[in-house]
């Protein structure tokens, strides 16, 4: 249970600090939804901005000398 509550509260001040950002410029943010990435939102929900980052990936190069000559 005190994980799934942290979870909610990291959640919830995700979509309080954007929402805010967003209302603070006037700006909407797209690309949030699967069938039509122009529609535009100005509250969006912490499921779809983390849905948004699903699609990259993380590369680890180990510190290698191999391009010095």
């Amino acid at each position: 249970m005190f994980v799934l509550n942290i979870a909610l509260r990291v959640f919830t001040l995700m979509e309080f600090v954007v929402r805010l950002a967003l209302q603070q410029t006037q700006q909407s943010l797209a690309g949030l939804y699967d069938g039509n990435p122009k529609r535009k939102t100005n509250r969006p929900s912490a499921e779809r901005m983390l849905q948004a980052f699903c699609h990259l990936n993380l590369y680890f190069l180990p510190d290698s000398k191999l391009f010095h000559i």
